[in-house]
């Protein structure tokens, strides 16, 4: 179980900083104990920038988590592994394979998959490569789900963090996309997936998730809305 988590927005849509960089794309630098992850990469035009700006250095992260294998959440990984090859990447393995945006109107695509890698030349580039569609524990207490089923194609994955103290509910909103899950336990037991009739993830009191992790007291999506935004517990 984490016992001190720190969570930093690297990259988002808009900033409300000033020095900082908005583009469209997402990531996180997670701070859980004495462990640096990154959840996503963003495209990878505002992470370095970011990162210095927010005296951030990006040869600690240990491990980059990717939640599924759109550009704008993978295209920074080039930029990360300039200065953290020794970093494990975990994803599904659906993240390798192509994917296209259909334009309105349905007659032009474009493409919208993990740019500059294959599968094989990532596990070349980087300390590890776990690409698995099942639940992968990255320390104790911090989990990547496995497959998350979606209307538009597979290959999503959240994270899942067990914390030692149940945030404040008023410090929690639902942000689209954050795919960041906080949640009490009185263990730290895998994530164990159950069918809910609903495909969205909200706080407790209100629809369920899709996918609830037991033992389940509180779930909650994380909060960060934008780069420079710091959340601690």
């Amino acid at each position: 179980m984490v016992q001190a988590l720190n969570v930093t927005v690297l990259s988002n849509n808009c900033v409300f900083k000033k020095g900082l960089l908005a583009e469209h794309g997402w990531s996180l630098w997670i701070e859980a104990d004495d462990h640096i992850f990154l959840w996503d990469t963003g495209q990878g035009l505002a992470i370095e920038h970011n990162a210095r700006e927010l005296n951030l250095d990006l040869r600690r992260i240990e491990a980059v988590l990717l939640s599924h294998g759109h550009y704008d959440h993978t295209g920074g990984l080039r930029n990360v592994l300039k200065y953290a090859p020794h970093a494990k990447i975990y994803c599904h393995p659906a993240v390798f394979q192509p994917q296209y945006r259909r334009e309105p109107g349905g007659k032009k695509s474009r493409e919208i998959g993990l740019p500059f890698y294959t599968q094989e030349t990532l596990e070349a580039a980087c300390g590890g490569l776990i690409a698995s569609a099942e639940p992968v524990e990255i320390i104790s207490g911090v989990w990547m789900s496995g497959e998350i089923p979606r209307d538009h194609g597979s290959g999503w994955s959240v994270i899942f963090i067990s914390i030692k103290t149940v945030p404040c509910r008023a410090a929690f909103r639902t942000i689209k996309h954050s795919l960041l899950k906080l949640h009490a336990a009185p263990s730290c037991s895998p994530p164990v997936r159950t069918p809910a009739p609903s495909t969205s993830c909200t706080p407790p009191g209100e629809s369920p998730a899709t996918w609830e992790f037991t033992p389940s007291s509180a779930d909650f999506l994380f909060p960060a809305p934008n780069p420079g935004r710091h959340c601690r517990y």
